[in-house]
């Protein structure tokens, strides 16, 4: 249900500033041969649509977001992460329901550093989003 949220507010927002293409799971993300994700929701930037194929995206998208349970925690803390510090994704957002938490890293030349730990009371913005903001009870209201 949380997946819906995050996807309708992070579409609205592109397709009203015209940014690129927001996807939901089911969407894979080929880095390589061997390293496909499939995240919660991704942003592809309008200049950078030719990473698409009629079957995925071929390379980083400029943000990825994953939602933690109890099954994939483990593999989007660990795993995801670097993969997607190793091939470049801009910003990844791990959103934890049980906790209300949303943490935003974003990617610099040494790696990914933690932009923002969120809670209720406090908006989330994108730096790959610019102009994007939201309130985190938004988020998390089911």
């Amino acid at each position: 249900m949380l997946q819906r949220t995050w996807s309708r507010l992070l579409h609205a927002f592109v397709r009203k500033h015209k940014l690129g293409r927001v996807f939901t799971a089911p969407f894979d993300v080929a880095f390589s041969a061997w390293d496909v994700t499939e995240p919660d929701v991704v942003f592809i930037l309008r200049a950078r649509l030719n990473i698409l194929t009629k079957d995925n995206a071929r390379g980083a998208p400029d943000l990825a977001v994953e939602g933690l349970s109890p099954g994939t925690a483990q593999m989007d803390r660990q795993v995801k992460f670097k993969l997607y510090e190793k091939y470049g994704v801009r910003e990844y957002w791990i959103v934890d329901p049980d906790d209300e938490l949303i943490e935003v890293f974003v990617l610099h030349a040494n790696g990914y550093e933690m932009l923002d730990r969120l809670t209720r009371g406090d908006a989330i913005r994108s730096e790959v989003l610019g102009g994007f903001a939201c309130a985190v009870e938004e988020i998390f209201s089911v």
